[in-house]
């Protein structure tokens, strides 16, 4: 847009901007209104926006219609600014300031562990191969080892504090071991008779 042009005819770059969304995504985005029905009550929206069918090609674009609150007669947005076809990525991702690729993949049939390897083999290629390349994986999270670490530990634990608490009620050392032993096959077969 010529901001210069914009101003010597009367338009703020504000008012060519509520101009093309009003437009293009109607104007409940730019001026909210709301209807109140009075037999029910109900609140409705109310937004104005041109039929998509008449805008396909940039030539429909140029020939949006701008007004403004000032004075100014009104334009069409062609005078104001010009068009022209381009490609670009649809999604730039940037972490801190530093543009970055998403890589995303799947863990279906797989478990978490042999992902991760094969996900951090392929970095490890592609590294050589981009100057400037950093790592900046968000998973798996470099701290997930120490918190899969704290939760077998844990539970461990616990499987002690439970053999003990069993050894106190069986008043024998054998016995709440062989329990133990079972829990293990127990589980599975519920699980089986399950799926």
């Amino acid at each position: 847009m010529d901001r210069t042009k914009a101003q010597e005819i009367g338009f703020t770059q504000r008012e060519v901007a509520n101009n093309l969304l009003i437009t293009l995504s109607g104007s409940f985005q730019t001026a909210p209104t709301f209807w109140l029905n009075p037999k029910n009550s109900v609140s409705y929206q109310v937004a104005t926006q041109t039929p998509q069918y008449l805008v396909q090609s940039l030539q429909d674009l140029e020939n949006i219609p701008v007004t403004g609150t000032s004075t100014a007669p009104p334009a069409i947005l062609a005078s104001l600014a010009s068009f022209s076809r381009n490609s670009d990525l649809s999604v730039v991702s940037h972490y801190n300031v530093a543009p970055v690729i998403d890589i995303f993949g799947s863990v279906q049939g797989r478990d978490l562990g042999a992902v991760s390897k094969d996900i951090f083999s392929i970095l490890k290629t592609i590294r050589g191969s981009f100057p400037g390349f950093a790592n900046h994986s968000a998973w798996p999270d470099p701290d997930d080892e120490v918190l899969f670490l704290g939760l077998l530990t844990g539970l461990a634990f616990a499987i002690v504090l439970v053999y003990l608490l069993i050894v106190v009620n069986f008043q024998s050392w054998l016995d709440p071991f062989i329990i133990l032993m079972a829990l293990p096959a127990t589980l599975a077969e519920l699980c089986g008779s399950c799926l």
